[in-house]
């Protein structure tokens, strides 16, 4: 199958054998093997996969693996052999006498956690400090993961640079979890309306808004679009309309269309739903006098009125039109049928109501307000820290109320939390915590940003996973002409999708990579609609290409997962002497 599961990979998984770059530093100790000696005191030294010319002033022999120690790291690093660990033949794989030797020079016992943290790093012939195997043991005794998903995590830690302490382990094993971000906050808002605890409120507030801002279903401007054709002067829309709104039941089975009208009526004369008239009535009841207008009229004026609402008001509006009907079970229908690919007899009028839904997610453009991606992830708060720094006063950061701030304040100021409540709210800390470590990383101009967003594409939220990779702008904002997006998602008909958005020069290359084969309404709707959807946010649209992950891999490189997250490249690399000895 094919594996969306971007971040669990790319925690699990050091490759630093197959790294193309190293960055060394003071202080950090690793096995490298004398490959080659060459006149002037050169030789080449072989560090896991990586081929370094060195300069040596020290007698080493060739075919010999020496434990080194780090000097210093700019520049050309330097480097010592560490004393009293013999040297060992490469085809070694290590003797007990040189392993006891090593331990005894880091200062560490046989036997202990220290060394399986050791013996693990040297496998993957990662460099590493005598802190890191001391840290890395001690985190071992406090994890509730498995050992080696605990190595893993710690080599990954160490290869990244990151602090090993528990609250950075914590939150990179957040990561890892299989457990759903989104699932996990409507189960935390839901547990929080039973606490009675006032500091709660601004939790419930925080999660209530963000999940509200992604649930991707038909709207009122949908659904009266489609009503608004049943008047349609076009013959063929209003056929089309017809037949739809009785396959969403909006219309009772067997109903004619006189019978239909009527029924309107009568249903705003009813005084149960004098509630729901009050809100759809443009003007209010008062102001016209709804016996004296004919059903067909009546149902007109309240379809415009509603289309000029600026209000939700789905509900209420199916309320009126079939009081023995079930609008959210419609709301979904309908969100389906424009998902999905009408027949032939349906398709003008799909694609009337498909070009006239409002925009979900705008990443930048000619909107009016705010583009709703940056809100989100405001509203996550992955930048906090930043927030807090550059804010004067605490009134300033009060205001902000992202997730992550709410989510602190709830674990600290509010007592007697239940323990399911506790850890739901932990989790969801540590994984926005992990999303920000691994968004840190700067490989030279290139900055790269992970999140996940809950995402509401039918009746349930689930994780919708962003990968971003670009240039920053001197002002320090995102260069969006030239970069690149990953998104890994799990649809409800084609299942685990990843899309693979290429931008050079504000034109759009764009490769989907699904296991099914690829369907005629890419090219034939969706290419079409997205390249006048994005024309309107002043960018071209090049080709769509759709790949199947059973013959392709994904962006053309075995190594794609590695290459964006794997070890650290220094992009001023230099030519002839890499280390000296």
């Amino acid at each position: 199958m094919l594996d969306t599961k971007l971040i669990q990979s790319m925690i699990s998984r050091v490759d630093s054998v197959n790294s193309k770059a190293v960055t060394l530093r003071p202080g950090q100790v690793f096995q490298g093997a004398i490959t080659q000696l060459y006149p002037g005191q050169m030789a080449q030294l072989k560090l896991g996969g990586l081929h370094l010319s060195a300069q040596l002033e020290a007698q080493l022999e060739k075919g010999e693996k020496y434990w080194f120690r780090v000097l210093s790291g700019g520049g050309i690093p330097k480097l010592k052999v560490l004393e009293g660990v013999p040297g060992q033949r490469t085809a070694d794989n290590g003797t007990s006498s040189n392993q006891q030797a090593l331990l005894q020079q880091l200062g560490f016992k046989g036997g202990t956690l220290e060394e399986k943290v050791l013996n693990h790093l040297k496998h993957l012939n990662l460099p590493f400090t005598r802190g890191n195997v001391s840290d890395g043991a001690n985190i071992l005794t406090q994890s509730s993961l498995s050992q080696e998903q605990s190595l893993n995590l710690l080599s990954m830690m160490i290869q990244k640079g990151l602090p090993l302490t528990k609250e950075t382990f914590q939150a990179m094993a957040a990561l890892q979890s299989q457990q759903s971000s989104s699932a996990t906050m409507g189960q935390l808002m839901t547990a929080l309306q039973s606490m009675k605890d006032p500091s709660s409120q601004q939790l419930k507030d925080s999660l209530a808004q963000l999940l509200g801002r992604t649930a991707m279903t038909a709207s009122t401007s949908n659904l009266t679009t489609l009503l608004s054709q049943l008047q349609s002067s076009d013959n063929t829309l209003q056929q089309q309309a017809w037949q739809v709104v009785r396959q969403l039941g909006i219309i009772p089975t067997g109903m004619n269309e006189k019978a239909f009208y009527e029924q309107v009526k009568a249903n705003l004369l009813r005084n149960e739903n004098e509630s729901a008239i009050r809100q759809l009535w443009p003007q209010g009841p008062q102001a016209t006098s709804l016996q004296t207008l004919d059903p067909k009229s009546l149902f007109i004026q309240l379809v415009q009125g509603v289309s000029n609402d600026k209000r939700d008001l789905t509900a209420q509006l199916l309320q009126v039109l079939n009081p023995k009907g079930q609008p959210q079970q419609v709301l979904t229908q309908l969100s389906e049928w424009l998902r999905g690919m009408p027949p032939d007899s349906l398709r003008e009028l799909w694609t009337l109501i498909e070009n006239s839904r409002p925009e979900t997610f705008k990443f930048s453009g000619k909107t009016a307000g705010e583009p709703l991606i940056k809100a989100i992830l405001q509203q996550l708060g992955l930048q906090h820290e930043t927030d807090i720094k550059s804010a004067q006063q605490t009134s300033e950061i009060q205001k902000q109320a992202t997730l992550k701030s709410t989510l602190l304040q709830f674990l600290q100021q509010t007592q007697s939390i239940p323990q399911h409540v506790r850890e739901q709210a932990e989790f969801l800390l540590q994984r926005l915590t992990g999303y920000q470590l691994m968004s840190s990383e700067q490989q030279g101009p290139i900055q790269h940003t992970l999140f996940q967003i809950p995402i509401k594409l039918t009746d349930t939220y689930q994780d919708m996973t962003i990968q971003w990779e670009g240039r920053q702008k001197p002002d320090g904002s995102i260069d969006e002409s030239h970069c690149r997006i990953l998104f890994y998602l799990q649809l409800e008909t084609i299942d685990e999708t990843v899309v693979d958005v290429q931008i050079q020069n504000r034109v759009i290359s764009l490769t989907v990579y699904n296991e099914i084969a690829k369907p005629n309404s890419v090219q034939l709707t969706w290419y079409p609609l997205l390249k006048e959807k994005l024309q309107d946010l002043d960018y071209q649209l090049s080709t769509i290409n759709w790949k199947q992950p059973a013959n392709e891999t994904l962006g053309g490189d075995h190594r794609l997962k590695e290459k964006q997250f794997g070890g650290y490249t220094d992009e001023n690399g230099y030519q002839g002497v890499d280390i000296r000895i």
